[in-house]
């Protein structure tokens, strides 16, 4: 999405965002920040070719050369990726297609520095590739006030002053642990991210900026959270164990039988995603774009530490030295 609006700025275009039926409409979480992005169901004969395999229009040309609508879906189509960072935008998107259906689930909002065509643009702007995404994010949405309703104490304890060091945890165990909710799961498989917790902590109180921390831990399954807080205690560990957990898109990959993700866990993913990316350093799980993407709508730099999986044998090293840079994030699992 932010990835999108940002290619709609660089052309020119008016920016929308669709629907999939399957999915909670993101107008019952979030406001429209400063303009009213809602566009309605689009009929069938229109998503249904966006659905196949991958085509840079993926309609026939009677539809193509009337210029009402131009497809640009980039799902496994690398190639077409690599060109939107590479070619002319404006012929990209269809030229003088009045309405360009754009698909993507990678991120390319950093990447995008990396487009010749456009970096002046960029560059007038005020833009830079650590702050985008959040500008985008935050140009784009605001959570309303009422979803925070089941994370109130924690968003509270992160909104606390600032000499509180705030550090976010974020541990996905995986999908096919989310199939079932109740496998009980000890905070101990993860140790990794809690031995790199420890390490920020150390240099980022030596620095005399912080007189007391506080963990924020955001995981897929409650039992890590219940076990981290019997290890570590609730005055140090936040976490909510009254959100209610699901997979935002339950698709066949995930779960073969399950039914679309629910309003209710739609509107807690949000609500942990927005206070999440209000900690101060982040340690997020590397196959995951939940934790990176709260990290980057923070807009601070050179504060987010990858772990691979959690349990690691090797010790795991995180100094002040030691963050995952922006190219690496740029091109790590969904990108940014």
């Amino acid at each position: 999405m932010s990835t999108a609006s940002l290619i709609a700025i660089l052309t020119n275009r008016a920016f929308q965002i669709g629907r999939r039926k399957e999915l909670s409409q993101l107008e019952s979480v979030f406001e429209p920040a400063f303009f009213n992005w809602t566009r309605p169901q689009d009929e069938d004969w229109l998503i249904e070719p966006l659905k196949h395999k991958a085509n840079p229009r993926n309609y026939n040309e009677t539809i193509i050369q009337s210029h009402e609508y131009f497809a640009v879906n980039t799902l496994d189509d690398y190639r077409l990726q690599d060109r939107l960072l590479r070619g002319n935008l404006n012929e990209l998107m269809g030229g003088e297609a009045r309405t360009t259906l754009m698909v993507i689930n990678r991120g390319k909002t950093i990447r995008m520095f990396e487009n010749q065509n456009h970096a002046q643009q960029l560059k007038e702007m005020g833009l830079l590739p650590e702050t985008a995404f959040g500008c985008m994010l935050l140009f784009l949405v605001k959570p309303k006030p009422e979803i925070f309703a089941p994370v109130l104490p924690v968003l509270k304890e992160m909104s606390s002053d600032e000499k509180t060091l705030k550090i976010g945890i974020q541990i996905r165990s995986g999908d096919r642990m989310m199939q079932n909710p109740h496998h009980q799961v000890h905070v101990d498989e993860f140790s990794a991210f809690f031995s790199c917790a420890e390490q920020i902590e150390q240099f980022a109180l030596a620095s005399g900026k912080y007189d007391k921390v506080k963990w924020l831990l955001v995981t897929d399954m409650k039992s890590i959270r219940e076990s981290a807080v019997k290890k570590y205690g609730s005055e140090k560990l936040l976490t909510s164990l009254q959100v209610h957990i699901e997979h935002s898109s339950k698709e066949s990959s995930v779960c073969a039988n399950c039914e679309p993700v629910s309003l209710h866990g739609f509107t807690g993913a949000a609500a942990e995603w927005f206070t999440l990316s209000m900690a101060d350093y982040f340690i997020i799980s590397r196959y995951s774009g939940f934790g990176r993407s709260a990290a980057m709508l923070s807009m601070k730099s050179n504060s987010v530490y990858t772990v691979i999986n959690g349990k690691e044998k090797a010790p795991i090293t995180c100094n002040s030295q030691s963050f995952t840079d922006l190219e690496t994030m740029s091109y790590e699992w969904s990108g940014i």
